[in-house]
């Protein structure tokens, strides 16, 4: 039984982010009324553990979403400059670490049951090396100035902060474990997971204007 609601949770993890993630191109928000909705598709005793983890994936998800608007408008902000747009290492890492913080439950096999290890500063080092080329190479290509906020722009630069993830977490070791907990936040995750929390409106989390 245990087990299996471990399993529950990882899963309603995974299929709990997509689901902030359309409220937030919706600009609208999620509320723990909506969390507890979803939960609520599940048994008791399941959502009695899933609950707390689905609201901190909503937080989660909601401080990645600042991290990347300022990863955009920073990258927006050099080019108008007219310097090289090349986006910030540390804005990068801390997008890599607030995605992984967010549906990490997708390092457990819904089939055997065990989990690969949380990654580390090695993979998230080469995750952040991989996806700021790749975020720079797309930036020159335009020779005019860009809003990288803008949601073309924004969802190919996700796509590579997702492609570069898969890249380095790929190797991950196997291991016997049936749960992963998620070590403590770095300063660059807590200072979005605070202004998440401080953004939010009753019991709603916002995400950026995006235009």
């Amino acid at each position: 039984m245990r087990n299996y609601v471990i399993l529950t949770a990882f899963t309603a993890l995974v299929c709990f982010v997509p689901a902030a993630v359309r409220a937030e191109e919706n600009k609208s928000g999620m509320t723990r009324e909506q969390a507890e909705g979803f939960a609520k598709d599940i048994s008791l005793v399941s959502r009695q553990a899933v609950l707390p983890a689905v609201n901190g994936a909503v937080n989660n998800s909601a401080a990645a979403y600042w991290a990347l608007w300022d990863l955009v408008n920073d990258l927006s902000a050099h080019q108008r400059a007219g310097g090289k747009p090349a986006p910030a290492p540390d804005l990068v890492e801390t997008n890599m670490r607030l995605r992984m913080r967010g549906d990490y439950g997708k390092l457990c096999s819904r089939f055997s049951g065990n989990c690969k290890e949380y990654p580390g500063d090695r993979e998230f080092s080469k995750a952040t090396q991989y996806a700021c080329k790749d975020i720079k190479a797309y930036a020159a290509g335009f020779k005019t100035p860009q809003n990288f906020a803008e949601k073309r722009h924004r969802a190919k630069i996700e796509r590579l902060l997702e492609n570069a993830r898969d890249r380095s977490m790929f190797s991950l070791r196997p291991t016997r474990e049936t749960s992963l907990q998620a070590p403590p936040p770095t300063a660059g995750e807590e200072q979005y997971i605070q202004l998440s929390l401080q953004k939010k409106q009753g019991e709603k989390f916002t995400f950026p204007p995006w235009p």
